[in-house]
């Protein structure tokens, strides 16, 4: 059973250690957010990949940008 989405401080931290650092390991930014290092690395990868993501909440992500309605 898969865990609970990453909230939106855990994906402010990701973004803070990928500016920090986009070379950083999943190991070590999962450790920072107390998370699975496979589950920061479907997230990151799922977003855009370590030079694109953006600590967005789930619901965002599932929107589409505005104006592109028709």
């Amino acid at each position: 059973m898969p865990g609970a989405p990453l909230s939106l401080h855990e994906r402010e931290e990701i973004s803070l250690a990928l500016i920090e650092d986009r070379a950083m390991p999943w190991a070590e930014l999962g450790r920072r957010v107390g998370r699975h290092p496979t589950t920061i690395l479907r997230e990151v990868t799922a977003n855009g990949g370590r030079a694109l993501w953006v600590p967005r909440t789930p619901s965002a992500q599932l929107r589409p940008p505005a104006g592109t309605r028709g």
